[in-house]
């Protein structure tokens, strides 16, 4: 009752400590509280996290707390029985700001973003719905934002750490191995239906009565988009073992053609 009240704090990291207190906390009250009420407290802490994570990247910068935001809702969500759309938006936003901000948080920091990642799908595994929904959002969003970043191998080692690590965080064996190999589908899917949506035409310039003169050809932004994506897919995929990637080959195989024959007609 006297930690709820500081979720209002203007000290964002004050907010944060209190969201890793309520989240330890979270089971003991599963046990005291209803579920309407456990729900009601888990929009309180989610709001909280808001102030959080949309500060991220503004003047005072609050991306180093983003970590044990989502540990905490980790802890908390874990503990809801019916996890609602609304719920499942709230979510996925502080799961995105966390992919990305990751390349300006310190090094210590980001070798165990991945723990508070897997944390957070695994709290939803058990609701499958909400489960794969996140998880499209983490990896349709977060490759977006990836491959907007001048240099996208910046988030190569999340996405390695969260494909071949396992978290302390979960114990159960085959929900740590459930949360890799549907993290894995989700990657390359989201990547598939990114590409399958680039348009890679070249703009026609105007014709001109004036001299021609040298100009710089603006990059398609779905071009550049498509370097990032691919450079960065490389990276990640290349320290896979073989059996994972298996189910996966034929689809990437036709996607690139596909691009091939886009460039090729695009240059025609």
């Amino acid at each position: 009752g006297t930690l709820v009240p500081l979720l209002t704090s203007p000290h964002r990291r004050q907010v944060s400590a209190v969201m890793q207190c309520l989240g330890y906390l979270a089971k003991p009250c599963s046990v005291l509280l209803d579920q309407e009420r456990l729900v009601q407290l888990f929009k309180k802490i989610l709001l909280a996290g808001e102030s959080v994570y949309v500060e991220s990247g503004s003047e005072a910068d609050y991306s180093s707390l983003l970590p044990s935001v989502v540990s905490a809702l980790a802890d908390t969500v874990s503990c809801i029985q019916i996890i609602s759309p609304d719920i499942r938006h709230q979510l996925a936003a502080p799961l995105v700001s966390l992919v990305q901000v990751y390349p300006e948080l310190h090094l210590k920091i980001q070798q165990g973003c991945h723990h508070s990642i897997q944390s957070l799908l695994a709290a939803t595994h058990t609701d499958n719905d909400s489960f794969l929904w996140l998880l499209n959002e983490l990896t349709y969003q977060g490759l977006l934002r990836c491959g907007g970043n001048s240099d996208p191998t910046e988030y190569s080692a999340l996405w390695r750490d969260l494909l071949t690590k396992y978290t302390y965080l979960i114990t159960d064996l085959d929900t740590k191995r459930h949360v890799h190999v549907a993290l894995l589908d989700a990657l390359i899917n989201s990547y598939l239906v990114i590409v399958d949506k680039l348009d890679l035409k070249q703009e026609e310039e105007e014709e001109s009565g004036e001299e021609e003169m040298e100009v710089d050809v603006p990059i398609n932004k779905d071009v550049e988009l498509l370097r990032n994506l691919a450079l960065l897919m490389t990276e990640v995929i290349s320290c896979l073992e073989d059996d994972r990637l298996e189910k996966w080959v034929v689809s990437l195989v036709n996607s690139t053609i596909a691009v091939s024959e886009q460039v090729i007609h695009a240059e025609c």
